[in-house]
């Protein structure tokens, strides 16, 4: 009886990783800038950059993700937009500026 209720908590944590189509990469924030917007001095943006395995991007997100810079998080492209997971596991929506393939820096 054991293995089957833990056979069906192991087929409902796979549904629910595949139903929403989510792929998740590792990758880390390397730099983090506060942008004002407009003329109103309190209304911030926030720039980003993250690096993955195969590419590089410059996120904007409305509100300040809760990541350390240079520490591993977990994150999925959905069109032009970055979900970031946080540290307490929430998803952020970001919008992607920019992308760019990471190259070697060998010589």
């Amino acid at each position: 009886m054991l293995i089957g209720v833990a056979l069906l908590g192991l087929t409902q944590s796979a549904a629910r990783a595949t139903s929403s189509g989510q792929v998740w990469q590792q990758g880390e924030l390397v730099s983090r800038r506060t942008v004002p917007v407009g003329h109103d001095a309190f209304q911030k943006q926030f720039v980003y950059r993250v690096q993955a395995g195969t590419a590089r991007y410059v996120v904007v997100s409305n509100e300040p993700l809760k990541l350390d810079l240079h520490v591993p998080m977990r994150f999925t492209v959905a069109r032009r937009h970055l979900v970031i997971q946080d540290l307490d596991g929430s998803e952020r929506k970001t919008a992607i500026l920019r992308k760019l393939k990471n190259t070697s820096r060998r010589r």
